[in-house]
């Protein structure tokens, strides 16, 4: 699949609040306000200011809950693109690890009039 530019620009993004999180079969879709949203259909994880893991993705069936909703209300306050398979989003004292962990199927997409990005 397409993998994670270096010189990936969301400054579009950054100020949007975090307004819905919707759980599907296959995905977790964040979507925020005014527009906007990422869909992760593959690895993300969800770690506190101290880099302790808080959330991640997983199979329905070996989940006993979600902590995911902490990120409700957040701004996105910046990102970083670590390596062409990893991106972090940083809600305040959150950050959201994203991986582009499949090479035949889409993993992740950011989608607002500013950033088209299918991953």
């Amino acid at each position: 699949m397409h993998r994670i530019p270096h010189d990936l620009d969301l400054s579009a993004m950054r100020g949007l609040e975090v307004a819905q999180i919707a759980i599907g079969q296959h995905e977790v879709i964040i979507k925020f306000t005014p527009e906007g949203s990422i869909t992760l259909e593959g690895g993300w994880v969800l770690k506190d200011k101290l880099g302790d893991v808080i959330d991640r993705s997983m199979e329905h069936s070996d989940r006993d809950s979600w902590a995911l909703h902490k990120i409700l209300g957040a701004k996105v306050e910046g990102w970083k693109v670590k390596d062409s398979q990893h991106l972090d989003v940083f809600f305040g004292e959150l950050t959201l690890e994203i991986e582009d962990s499949f090479d035949r199927y889409e993993s992740f997409s950011i989608v607002h009039p500013g950033v088209r990005l299918y991953v």
